[in-house]
């Protein structure tokens, strides 16, 4: 027979060895989950619409009421203009609520020589707003990748403020309901990348313009709209 001593080790030693089994199995399954891309409780935070391709297309009627459409599209391999940061909380598995949140400013001067010296004429101030809310739900493919469905509304401002040789100030406003449909790969598990294309359309849009340097201009306010295609990329950090 063993003595008791060394039985009682024995299982003092059984039971460290099961409760660290045990400890190990619950803390590999929580970082088993924690992985899983869509857990709940999980928030993903990141840079949207990085780079990638843009078509813009905004439509409204000028002081003569005659429609005015203006194109423009943009293609970038690196950061380009309309990049936003996002928040989106998964508070039920595969389920998501946020947002995304952009501002931007262009200013500046041109300078040229002017007899014995230099002549500056300030370039005025365009700025841009947009804020858009989202809900979102993550089809997985596997533990690291998935497709991200997310649609909301959102509404889109902008500015061109008055300059020296051009005074007049117009402002732009769409409310919009925008739509993503994203590729999502996390090669770590608190690092991911998504892919895909978005798009927003306005459901309610205001061009206005304010005249105020030159009597005989008119300052005036039409209906507008705004409608936007893309193919973006952008990165989360999920928590």
């Amino acid at each position: 027979m063993q003595p008791l001593a060394l039985r009682s080790r024995s299982s003092l030693v059984q039971a460290v060895l099961s409760l660290s089994a045990l400890l190990l199995s619950v803390t590999f399954a929580s970082r088993t989950e924690a992985q899983v891309l869509g857990a709940p409780g999980t928030v993903a935070i990141g840079v949207e619409n990085v780079t990638g391709y843009d078509a813009i297309t905004r439509k409204y009627n000028n002081v003569n009421n005659v429609e005015i459409t203006d194109t423009t599209t943009q293609f970038s391999l690196l950061f380009k203009t309309g990049a936003r940061v996002g928040v989106h909380y998964f508070f039920i598995p595969r389920v998501s609520l946020g947002g995304s949140l952009g501002y931007e400013s262009f200013a500046g001067s041109t300078t040229q020589p002017d007899g014995g010296g230099n002549y500056s004429v300030d370039k005025g101030t365009n700025s841009k707003f947009l804020l858009h809310l989202k809900a979102g739900y993550l089809l997985p493919l596997s533990n690291s990748a998935g497709f991200w469905f997310r649609a909301g509304p959102g509404v889109i401002r902008s500015g061109t403020h008055p300059q020296a040789y051009d005074r007049y100030v117009v402002t732009e406003t769409f409310w919009t309901v925008g739509l993503d449909v994203l590729f999502v790969y996390a090669p770590l598990p608190v690092v991911g990348f998504f892919a895909g294309p978005t798009g927003d359309i306005s459901f309610v849009g205001r061009h206005s313009e304010e005249n105020f340097g030159n009597n005989n201009d008119q300052s005036y306010s039409h209906s507008g709209s705004y409608r936007r295609l893309g193919l973006d990329l952008g990165m989360m950090a999920m928590f």
